[in-house]
């Protein structure tokens, strides 16, 4: 799974990951893969960006 972007951002990924891993989201069929590896993909591109690499939690 994708590697942490930013300092402090492992920790939060990590809760994330387990929350949509927890969803079956490692097991969704999508373009490129699953579900959880474009939902990395999108994380690190939004991080390359300049965006922050891990949304609110809400």
């Amino acid at each position: 799974m994708p590697e942490a972007t930013g300092d402090g951002d492992a920790s939060r990924w990590s809760r994330a990951e387990a929350f949509l891993r927890a969803r079956g989201t490692a097991e969704m069929p999508h373009p490129g893969g699953t579900l959880l590896e474009h939902l990395g993909r999108v994380r690190r591109l939004l991080a390359d960006w300049g965006g922050d690499p891990v949304l609110p939690d809400h």
